[in-house]
């Protein structure tokens, strides 16, 4: 039994990325980085590594993957959690609808914009 190496930081993190890693949860890039770290014993960040391996981590990898339930049952209920859909509510309105804006204020916005002296919106253009 090996001791633990301190990868990932805290042994409760690197339990919780190894359960990820055997539902197959985790981002591919962030995978493959986390496998080269078990196997080469080095952090997922590091440019050069030490040609050792976390036995530890391999260890509770292979203690994680013996306890994976595989039962048909346990897959179907796995899968329906990840690809069921969270429900969102409605946002419930604290603010009463704006009411629509008259006519005069249209016509306000519109002289405002293109001028008070404007042809078409004053009837008189020249078709």
């Amino acid at each position: 039994m090996s001791t633990y190496d301190g990868l990932e930081r805290t042994e409760t993190q690197l339990l919780e990325k190894l359960s990820a890693m055997a539902w197959g949860t985790l981002n591919e890039d962030v995978e493959s980085k986390f496998w080269l770290a078990l196997v080469q014993g080095a952090s997922s960040n590091a440019v050069h590594s030490e040609i050792t391996r976390s036995l530890f981590g391999l260890q509770r990898l292979a203690a994680v993957v013996n306890d994976f339930d595989a039962s048909p049952e346990a897959l179907d209920e796995a899968l329906l959690a990840r690809s069921t859909p969270t429900s969102h509510e409605p946002a419930q309105l604290t603010e009463k609808p704006a009411e629509p804006m008259t006519n005069e204020m249209k016509e306000h916005v519109l002289k405002s914009m293109f001028g008070e002296h404007h042809p078409d919106l004053m009837g008189g253009g020249k078709w």
